[in-house]
C-alpha cells in the first residue's frame, strides 16, 4: 500500500481560458507555491502527461474553480519537483512556502447569489472565447486534414496533442475542432456520428475513428517497402521514403529506416555511403546531399510505386523514334513541295513572245499556232523551236 509519501499532491485553479498549477504539497499540511512565470499548467508537459490531470481539468467547470489531487511519484515526477536533497522544487529553484490549506475558509453564504451571477457571466464570456478560438485554430493547428491515406493511429495521437497544446480540453470543443480537419468521404462519417453519439463524449468518438479508419491492410506497408529511386534528387528520394517508412509505423528504429532508405538506392550510390559511418537519419542525409551535388542526375520521373510514368531509358528511345519519323515525314514533305512547284512552274501558261515582242501583250498560245509565225527574226525563230522542244518533252 502506498504512503503518503509516496506521493505529490497538486493544487490547479481555472482561469478564464487556462489552468494555473499554484502549489504543490508532499502531505496536503504543507504547501509550496510556484512563481508566477512557471504557473501556466501547460508548461509541465510532464505533469500534463498523466491521466489524472486531465480528468481533473475536464472535471473543474467554473472560472476560478480548482481542484486538489495526488499522483504517486515516478523517476519522471521526483526528477521533475524535487532537488537532490529530497526539497520540493522546480527548475533547481526552491520552491516558497505557504498555508493556504490549513487557513479557515470565511462563511460566504451572504454573498453565494453574488458570485452565482459572476460565474455565470464568465462562464458565457469563455464559451463565446472558445468559439472564436475554434473558428482560428485551423490556422494555428500544425496538423493536416486527415483524408485516410494517413495512419489513422499517428495522425489521431497528433490530434490530441495539438488539442493539449493549444489548450482545448473540453470534449464538445475537441469533437468541434475535429471538424477543420477532415474530408472527403471522411466527412460522412462524422455528420453520422453527431447523430449517433452528440457533441459530449469524445471516447465514443476516438473509438469510432480507429474502428473505422484504422488500417487493417499491409497496402502502406507494401508501399514504404516497394518505393524506390528511379531518378532526380536523392535528397527528395530519402525524405519521401522516410515519410513512408513513419506512416506505415510511427515506431520504426532509426537503424531501419537507414536501410530501407539505403535500400531503395542505385548499387552505385550504396557503394558511395560508409554503413558504419551513418548511424543516424541526419548523417545519411548530409552524405546523400553531397552525393546529389556531385553525380549527374537524368531529369527525375516518379516512382512506378506511386503515379507510374515512363522510364528515362524508354521515353528517349520514344522521343528519338518520334524525332526520326518527323525528319522522314518533314524531308518527304519538302520532296513532294519541290515535285508540286517544278510541275506547277511547267505547266503555268506564259505569253507568246513573239506577240510580245510586236507590241501585243497578253496572248496566251502555243508558239507553233503563232499567226505572226512568218513576222519573226531568224532569233525568234530558235526560240520558238526551244519552247516547241520543252512542250515536247513535257
Amino acid at each position: 500500500m502506498t504512503s503518503n509519501s509516496d506521493k505529490l499532491y497538486f493544487h490547479i485553479i481555472k482561469r478564464n481560458d487556462y489552468f494555473e498549477l499554484t502549489a504543490l504539497s508532499k502531505d496536503r499540511q504543507l504547501w509550496y507555491n510556484l512563481p508566477d512565470e512557471h504557473k501556466t499548467l501547460t508548461s509541465h508537459k510532464i505533469l500534463c502527461s498523466k491521466q489524472i490531470v486531465k480528468k481533473a481539468m475536464k472535471g473543474i467547470k467554473p472560472i476560478n474553480g480548482f481542484r486538489k489531487f495526488c499522483i504517486p511519484i515516478d523517476d519522471e515526477l521526483r526528477k521533475e519537483y524535487f532537488d537532490d536533497y529530497g526539497n520540493l522544487s522546480y527548475l533547481n529553484e526552491l520552491l516558497e512556502e505557504s498555508n493556504f490549506g490549513n487557513e479557515p475558509v470565511a462563511d460566504k453564504s451572504n454573498e453565494t447569489e453574488f458570485f452565482i451571477k459572476k460565474i455565470m457571466e464568465l462562464e458565457a464570456k469563455l464559451k463565446s472565447h472558445s468559439k472564436s478560438k475554434l473558428q482560428d485554430i485551423e490556422k494555428k493547428f500544425i496538423l493536416e486534414k486527415f483524408d485516410k491515406r494517413q495512419n489513422a493511429k499517428d495522425w489521431l495521437k497528433k490530434f490530441e496533442g495539438e488539442c493539449l497544446r493549444h489548450e482545448v480540453f473540453d470534449d464538445t470543443n475537441i469533437i468541434e475542432a475535429l471538424r477543420y480537419f477532415i474530408s472527403g468521404s471522411t466527412d460522412d462519417w462524422y455528420k453520422a456520428n453527431i447523430t449517433k453519439f452528440g457533441l459530449d463524449t469524445w471516447s465514443d468518438w476516438k473509438a469510432s475513428f480507429l474502428t473505422v479508419f484504422a488500417g487493417k491492410s499491409w497496402k502502406i506497408v507494401n508501399t514504404a517497402h516497394n518505393y524506390k529511386y528511379i531518378g532526380g534528387s536523392l535528397i527528395d528520394y530519402a525524405l519521401a521514403k522516410e515519410r513512408l517508412c513513419l506512416e506505415a509505423e510511427a515506431n520504426t528504429p532509426t537503424i531501419l529506416r537507414i536501410n530501407m532508405i539505403v535500400a531503395g538506392l542505385p548499387s552505385q550510390v550504396q557503394s558511395k555511403l560508409d554503413r558504419e559511418e551513418i548511424t543516424t537519419i541526419e548523417k545519411l542525409f548530409k552524405e546523400i546531399r553531397k552525393l546529389d551535388e556531385s553525380i549527374f542526375i537524368k531529369p527525375r520521373y516518379r516512382n512506378n510505386s506511386l503515379d507510374k510514368e515512363i522510364p528515362n531509358k524508354t521515353k528517349n528511345n520514344i522521343d528519338t523514334k518520334t524525332t526520326s519519323e518527323n525528319q522522314k515525314s518533314q524531308h518527304k514533305d519538302h520532296s513532294l513541295n519541290n515535285k508540286t512547284f517544278i510541275q506547277a512552274e511547267k505547266n503555268t501558261k506564259k505569253p507568246c513572245f513573239i506577240c510580245e515582242k510586236l507590241g501585243f501583250k497578253n496572248r496566251y498560245h502555243p508558239i507553233s499556232e503563232c499567226r505572226n509565225r512568218n513576222a519573226s527574226t531568224d532569233e525568234d525563230r530558235k526560240m520558238m523551236n526551244i519552247e516547241i522542244d520543252e512542250q515536247s518533252l513535257n
